[in-house]
């Protein structure tokens, strides 16, 4: 019996996304300009030297791009700019680790200066870990079971048969697993090729390799 557990997908805490807005001779521009998203666009007033004034105006105008609320989008002068002001944008609440669209600007109303978007950070959901197990085996008949260890404890499924089906090992896993309030695996492939994705309580963890017991 040959018995192999590889690790198909790394888990991931994903990460939020952040930009900045560099408004350049910020004492000395004016006007206004456009912030895009996804093909909407919405006009900003700039205000110079305000820096809490635009703050504001430039959180309201992703709020309305992005349909979100305020507690969702922070927007603060970063106060060590020197020359250029610069304007982080953090996303959390609902639009946590997520991909935000890219701004793009038309400065066809400023004048004096610009304001130049950058994207610092992708924003990404988590990952969960996946595992494959694959028994291969000659013998006529044979059972296995599956060992998971989490949190400094074991569990362990019932005896499965070479050829249980997926629903089958979801069933033992289910069970194994199932005085750990919120734990999810789940199991997919094929009889002898059978993958396990490491969800709920288990979500964007590196989880330990599953332990297999197999006789033939």
């Amino acid at each position: 019996v040959d018995v192999s557990v590889t690790e198909t997908t790394s888990a991931s805490n994903g990460q939020n996304e952040y930009k900045q807005l560099v408004f350049t001779n910020p004492y000395s521009a004016s006007g206004s300009y456009e912030i895009e998203i996804g093909g909407t666009s919405v006009a900003v007033d700039f205000k110079g030297s305000m820096t809490i004034t635009n703050q504001v105006k430039i959180r309201e105008a992703l709020m309305g791009l992005l349909s979100s609320a305020s507690t969702n989008i922070v927007v603060r002068f970063d106060k060590n700019s020197v020359g250029d002001h610069t304007y982080k944008i953090f996303f959390r609440g609902d639009l946590a680790k997520t991909d935000i669209g890219d701004l793009t600007i038309d400065n066809s109303g400023m004048s004096g200066g610009l304001a130049i978007p950058y994207r610092v950070r992708n924003g990404s959901a988590p990952t969960n870990e996946t595992q494959q197990v694959e028994i291969v085996t000659d013998a006529s008949g044979g059972n296995f079971n599956l060992t998971l260890d989490y949190g400094g404890s074991t569990y362990t499924t019932t005896d499965l048969n070479f050829s249980a089906e997926v629903t089958a090992v979801q069933s033992a896993i289910d069970t194994a697993l199932s005085g750990l309030t919120s734990a999810q695996v789940n199991v997919g492939g094929a009889v002898g090729t059978w993958t396990f994705e490491f969800a709920g309580l288990f979500a964007g963890q590196d989880i330990d390799p599953l332990q297999v017991s197999a006789v033939a």
